[in-house]
């Protein structure tokens, strides 16, 4: 069976655990360059405020022209798709204003 991309489906069966921990790749939109210094200390902010509301433990993330990469552990109690959701609407939040796309994610 072929699944569109972005389907539920693909996710039916997941399960987020605080025990393990995660390397997450987060894609831009239509893979659109997003390296600089406001986007780097907007995902900055962003993984900072998950950690001082204690939903994360963050190892490391790093920056790529097109996408980031973060290694992580949950700590709270959001599980890790909520946790990918409120970092991507955080640094789109604080990077609205300077960017045309109403998307800025994949």
């Amino acid at each position: 069976m072929m699944y569109e991309a972005g389907s539920k489906e693909l996710r039916k069966g997941r399960f987020s655990s605080g025990e393990v921990s995660y390397f997450v790749t987060i894609c831009s939109y239509k893979r659109n360059n997003i390296s600089g210094i406001t986007a780097f200390e907007a995902i900055r902010n962003a993984f900072g405020w998950l950690e001082a509301n204690s939903y994360i433990k963050l190892f490391c993330f790093i920056l790529m022209p097109d996408h980031i990469h973060a290694v992580f552990q949950l700590t709270g109690d959001k599980n890790l798709s909520e946790v990918v959701s409120n970092f991507k609407i955080s640094v789109f939040k604080q990077l609205q204003c300077k960017i045309e796309s109403s998307k800025f994610w994949q």
